[in-house]
């Protein structure tokens, strides 16, 4: 009776023990709104969508936030049901500028999409304003620039973070649905020409330069797309069937020749995929979730990779178990530190619960579900 007391109690002082050595998740929350849409900046700025109440009614009090340090530097307010939009056009110098989309009416009360207007957000509020389109239907805003669809014309017009225009097209498939942007003055964006199922679609993926098309490829998937900063580009899919996929990584080198194909796979996990090219150290970073909700396994990863032969160098992965979230994602900043975000799920309590930004090195380290490049 009495070595069952003592096992006991040592169970117990372990367990104190284990949770008093828990990441105190607090210190990282974002508080006063509920957040979505997180752009990292530079020096622990951010900006992001956020909304007063999380599970209230959050058809208002919509805003577009820059924070440091838990603090509110400066926002724009709007009403999602009202006729005015705002949208975050983040810069590669690690400031931000304020998209505005105002909805335009014709004479018999039909829409005739929205005009667009571009603003420099600074202490002072919006200023600089500069008109840039009229019958957009779609804005995409990335670092460095961004891209207007006008569906009637089949018009796509892309814009560099200063409002200049950079690359148009005429009888455009549809809307672009990827847009990025390098440091060497190129841009790539995909488009779809849907087929009459999912299955069926085709994806086009263009590089431009000075103006005009590079190259142009036909993919049978929609490409998450990342810079190499050298003049070529990887894509990231998921493939296979299941519910642990596999994620393909391709490169595509600056004359859209490919260079490599590898497969990202793991041990019954949920895989996500981003790419941080480091030409100074000639690398590139691999970063993402691996989540099982199912068994409670709640991971991110960091792989570096040498980017000639694509060898792993490291494979650093961390537990990040908040209120069971398994939408997590890991985000960069400009200086390429890494954070992870994460809003929480807690069908108990979830409206006590705030959206966290956790630096990822002060996250718990943890075994690895079998992450591999191969």
């Amino acid at each position: 009776m009495r070595k069952a007391v003592l096992f006991l109690l040592t169970v117990c002082l372990v367990l104190c023990f284990i949770d008093a050595l828990a990441l105190d998740y607090s210190q990282y929350e974002i508080r006063n709104r509920f957040t979505m849409n997180v752009i990292l900046l530079r020096d622990g700025e951010f900006v992001a969508e956020t909304w007063e109440d999380r599970y209230g009614d959050v058809r208002n009090d919509w805003h577009v936030t820059w924070w440091k340090d838990d603090n509110i530097l400066r926002e724009v307010d709007y009403d999602p049901l009202g006729t005015i939009r705002y949208w975050a056009a983040p810069h590669m110098n690690g400031t931000c500028g304020i998209l505005e989309t105002s909805a335009q009416k014709l004479s018999d009360g039909s829409s005739a999409g929205s005009a667009v207007t571009l603003y420099d957000w600074t202490d002072k509020g919006l200023t600089n304003p500069r008109s840039i389109a009229e019958d957009v239907t779609e804005v995409r805003a990335v670092f460095g620039g961004f891209s207007v669809w006008k569906k009637e014309t089949r018009e796509i017009g892309i814009y560099d973070d200063s409002g200049k225009l950079i690359f148009e097209m005429t009888d455009a498939e549809n809307m672009p649905i990827r847009l990025t942007f390098d440091h060497l003055g190129n841009l790539w964006f995909a488009t779809t020409i849907y087929g009459k199922t999912y299955e069926e679609n085709t994806y086009i993926l263009r590089q431009v330069c000075e103006g005009k098309i590079v190259w142009e490829k036909k993919l049978s998937f929609a490409p998450a797309i990342f810079p190499d900063e050298k003049g070529g580009i990887y894509t990231a899919e998921h493939v296979g069937t299941g519910n642990y996929k596999s994620i393909e990584i391709t490169k595509f080198d600056a004359a859209g020749s490919k260079v490599m194909t590898k497969l990202m796979k793991a041990d019954k996990v949920v895989l996500g995929c981003g790419i941080l090219a480091m030409p100074e150290t000639d690398e590139f970073i691999l970063t993402g979730k691996a989540v099982a909700n199912s068994r409670k396994v709640y991971k991110v990863y960091r792989m570096v990779v040498d980017a000639t032969d694509w060898t792993v160098k490291n494979t650093d992965i961390r537990a990040m178990n908040y209120y069971n979230d398994y939408n997590l994602y890991v985000a960069r900043d400009l200086d390429g530190n890494c954070y992870t975000f994460a809003s929480g799920i807690d069908e108990l309590d979830a409206s006590n619960i705030n959206p966290v930004l956790v630096p990822y090195d002060v996250l718990d380290k943890t075994d690895n579900p079998g992450i591999r490049l191969q």
